[in-house]
C-alpha cells in the first residue's frame, strides 16, 4: 500500500514538473529588422465556386497530397481538386452506415492514407486518395477533436465538462487533454493541455474563450493557445516534454460593443478580443493570427519558432480568411461582391523573408 501511494505521489510531482515550463516573455519587436512591413504574396492558385459540381459556403482545412491534389472540407462536402484546381469528386457520403458520415470534425492526411473523425458517429474513417472506404474505428468514448498520428496511434483531444457541483461562479473552465489512442481504443498516452471556457447565466451558456489546439506538420509536436490571452504551450507528443511556453507583449484589443444573445440574458459585456485568433505550423515555425486588424495593412501575424523565439511580425493584407498552410504556400477563403466564394493559393515572395 505505501509502494502504490509512494508511487502515486511520484507521478503527480513528474506531471507538475512537466507541465511547470517556465514562461518565455518576449518584447514586443521581433528579431527581424525588417518587422511591420505587410508580406509579399504571389497569387498561384484560385478555384472559384461556379455552383455546378460543387458550392463553396465555408470551406476550411485544406491539406495538399504527395501528389499535389488538394482536399478541402465544406458544409456536407469533401472535395478533391488537382494540382492545377480542377474539381475530380466529392469524397464525402452522408449517412451513419459504414463509409458514411453524419457530422464532419476534423480530417488526416498521411501518405496515401486519409482518417476522417466523423464526431457526430463518434468514428474514424480510413480511406484512400479516391475515397474508398478501407476501415472504421467505432470509439465508445466522446472526443472532441482528431489532431493527427502518432505512429499506428490516433492523437485526439478531450475536453472535461465539470458537473453541475463542481462549477463555482458563473465563469467555467473546461480543461482539455490530449490523448494518444490506439486503433483498438486503448490509451497509451494522455496530457493536459489548453482550456476552454464558457459563461454561463440565467438561462444562457456562451463560449467565453476558445484554445486552439493544432498538430505540426512533423507530427512530433501539439501546440494549443490560451483561451484569451497571449500565450502558446510546445508539448513534444512522444515524450510529453513541454518544449516551451511562450507570450510576447502585446497591445490587447478592446471588444466591440455587440448585442446580447438573449435579451435580458444579462450576458457581461467582454473588455478585450482574445489576443490569438489562431494558429499554424508554417515552414517548421509557429505562426500566430493575431487580434490585432488595419483596415490599410491587414490582419497581424507573428512568427515564433518552436523553442518561443519571436522571430518576426508582418501584416498579411488579403481580403480573406486564412483556413491553411503549406510548405511556403498560404491557403484564404475569399468571398466575392456576388455572394460566391474562392479558394486562394499564395505564395511568399517576400525579399525579407528569410525562413
Amino acid at each position: 500500500m505505501k509502494k502504490f501511494i509512494f508511487l502515486v505521489f511520484f507521478l503527480l510531482i513528474l506531471i507538475l514538473f512537466i507541465f511547470s515550463q517556465e514562461i518565455i516573455e518576449n518584447p514586443n519587436k521581433p528579431l527581424n529588422p525588417n518587422a511591420g512591413r505587410i508580406l509579399e504574396l504571389k497569387e498561384v492558385l484560385r478555384i472559384s465556386d461556379e455552383g455546378e459540381e460543387f458550392f463553396f459556403k465555408r470551406p476550411q482545412f485544406p491539406k495538399v497530397a504527395e501528389n499535389g491534389f488538394i482536399f478541402l472540407h465544406d458544409s456536407n462536402q469533401f472535395l478533391k481538386f488537382t494540382p492545377e484546381g480542377q474539381f475530380v469528386k466529392n469524397l464525402l457520403k452522408k449517412g451513419q452506415g459504414p463509409g458514411e458520415i453524419q457530422q464532419f470534425s476534423r480530417y488526416v492526411l498521411q501518405g496515401e492514407d486519409i482518417y476522417i473523425f466523423d464526431i457526430g458517429n463518434s468514428k474514424i474513417l480510413h480511406m484512400d486518395l479516391e475515397g474508398e472506404l478501407l476501415d472504421e474505428f467505432r470509439l465508445t468514448e466522446r472526443y472532441s477533436l482528431l489532431l493527427g498520428l502518432l505512429g499506428d496511434h490516433f492523437v485526439m483531444t478531450k475536453t472535461n465538462f465539470p458537473e453541475a457541483e463542481e462549477r463555482t461562479g458563473n465563469f467555467i473552465d473546461a480543461p482539455e487533454y490530449i490523448v494518444v489512442l490506439s486503433k483498438d481504443e486503448e490509451v497509451i498516452k494522455k496530457f493536459p493541455s489548453a482550456v476552454m471556457r464558457a459563461y454561463r447565466g440565467e438561462n444562457v451558456m456562451v463560449s467565453w474563450g476558445r484554445s486552439i489546439t493544432i498538430m505540426s506538420h512533423d507530427g512530433r509536436h501539439c501546440i494549443w493557445t490560451d483561451p484569451e490571452e497571449y500565450m502558446v504551450t510546445v508539448l513534444n507528443i512522444k515524450t510529453g516534454e513541454v518544449v516551451s511556453k511562450f507570450t510576447r507583449q502585446y497591445s490587447r484589443v478592446k471588444a466591440p460593443e455587440r448585442e446580447t444573445a438573449k435579451p435580458g440574458s444579462k450576458i457581461p459585456k467582454r473588455k478585450y478580443l482574445s489576443d490569438i485568433t489562431y494558429i499554424y505550423t508554417f515552414q517548421g515555425n509557429i505562426l500566430v493570427w493575431t487580434s490585432t486588424f488595419d483596415e490599410k495593412k491587414g490582419m497581424l501575424f507573428d512568427l515564433f519558432d518552436k523553442k518561443g523565439t519571436f522571430l518576426d511580425s508582418f501584416w498579411l493584407n488579403v481580403k480573406g480568411t486564412l483556413i491553411g498552410t503549406h510548405e511556403g504556400f498560404l491557403f484564404f477563403r475569399e468571398s466575392n461582391e456576388d455572394g460566391t466564394m474562392d479558394l486562394t493559393k499564395y505564395q511568399v515572395v517576400d525579399e525579407k523573408w528569410k525562413y
